[in-house]
């Protein structure tokens, strides 16, 4: 990870190769990929006498002087669901978590939770004829002709994620909900990547096998102007509820 350094930029910009200043030159990924974490904690979980549950959609946080007392919401199999809880943690966005408190917050916080701007992203995943396609793991995509924010090879932290003599780019593009991107399909979005791919001169075309896309509605929030005097009401009403963790 490269720090901002206005010699090395200078430098470059003259056509001169420098050595960039870096924070650190290595990092630690496990085997098997980031999912391995979770799989881990949800083991521990179960092996504590928890139950995981997965597939599910929130309805309701209910609360109860000062506290979140249950937890309702509809398993994966459609039954609705009703657990009491002595803690929540949660990791669903801000805009979307003050709307499931019942009794609801304030209208005021609402309104300041509304305002919370979000990015989101669109996860492009080609599927190629090759053993490698880049030497190293992510590459940013800056020049202004590129739809694309950053391309990655997983292929590169763990050769035993994917097979012998293919790999798998990921492309990713960063978009808002109202952008067509955000409500382009599969093959709108190759065509995208494929314009990307012919800009960077990564690979050749034919050699692409497949592809598949993913897609996140709130990937990074947006750092606005005065964004703290949405933030910080929405965040003192949650945290007013003495376990609940956000």
């Amino acid at each position: 990870v490269a720090k901002l350094n206005l010699t090395e930029i200078i430098l470059r910009a003259l056509g001169l190769k420098v050595d960039p200043v870096t924070h650190f030159r290595q990092f630690t990924y496990p085997r098997g990929g980031m999912g391995l974490l979770y799989e881990r904690m949800a083991e521990a979980v179960r092996g504590s006498g928890g139950r995981v549950e997965t597939g599910v959609t929130i309805e309701r946080l209910v609360q109860e002087r000062g506290r979140i007392a249950q937890v309702v919401y509809r398993a994966a199999d459609g039954s609705p669901q009703r657990v009491e809880c002595e803690g929540v943690v949660s990791t669903i966005p801000l805009p979307v978590v003050v709307r499931y408190l019942d009794p609801a917050l304030p209208a005021p916080v609402l309104e300041h939770a509304k305002r919370l701007r979000y990015r989101s992203l669109q996860f492009c995943y080609v599927v190629v004829h090759a053993e490698q396609v880049m030497k190293f793991h992510w590459c940013y995509l800056l020049d202004r002709w590129y739809k694309c924010n950053r391309v990655s090879e997983q292929k590169n932290v763990d050769q035993g994620m994917i097979g012998d003599g293919r790999t798998v780019l990921l492309f990713e593009m960063s978009c808002d909900k109202d952008d067509p991107v955000w409500h382009a399909g599969d093959e709108g979005l190759r065509r995208i990547v494929e314009e990307d791919i012919a800009h960077s001169k990564l690979l050749d075309p034919s050699a692409i096998e497949g592809f598949f896309s993913r897609r996140v509605e709130y990937a990074y929030p947006v750092y606005k102007l005065h964004f703290e005097n949405d933030l910080f009401p929405v965040l003192e009403a949650l945290h007013s509820f003495d376990n609940f963790l956000s």
